[in-house]
């Protein structure tokens, strides 16, 4: 993983690849290697492979204390990650349930909340975005774009 991160900061995205992917094929069961692949394939706009290694790295678990990966927080990057891959693949469930496994990774955190507020509201779902809505803004008083949704969902809009 570090000769990937290396190989991206000269320059050399498919030497990094090249490497995620042979740590991946020497080991599938290890989830943060996963995870890297993903989000390097994330960041190169190849969002169908990410989704699917970042779906294998979930399963498996993003974390790794022996090199300091908090759990928690690798699944929340991942999570937060897959459903933003799935929201640009128009796959609006698997969006929806990636958000929701963000925000059981990171309860405080107000992203996950006001990403299926939005859902919710596009979706014809008002009391459901309304009451994610209060739970953003409970957490964070002053996020703007979960402040500029509740009004825009309170003016009827």
């Amino acid at each position: 993983m570090l000769l990937a991160q290396a190989r991206t900061r000269l320059g050399k995205p498919m030497e990094a690849e090249s490497a995620l992917k042979l740590l991946v094929r020497s080991r599938p069961d290890y989830g943060p290697g996963r995870a890297a692949l993903g989000k390097h394939l994330f960041d190169s706009g190849k969002l169908s492979e990410a989704a699917k290694e970042i779906e294998k790295a979930l399963a498996l678990g993003c974390g790794d204390a022996f090199w300091g990966a908090d759990p928690a927080k690798a699944g929340f990057q991942a999570a937060c990650m897959l459903a933003k891959a799935s929201q640009r693949l128009g796959r609006d469930q698997d969006s929806w349930r990636a958000w929701r496994a963000a925000s059981s990774f990171d309860p405080g955190h107000p992203e996950p909340y006001v990403a299926m507020a939005e859902s919710s509201m596009a979706g014809g779902d008002r009391d459901l975005a309304r009451e994610l809505l209060g739970v953003a803004i409970s957490l964070a008083p002053s996020h703007r774009r979960a402040l500029s949704l509740s009004v825009t969902l309170e003016a009827g809009l």
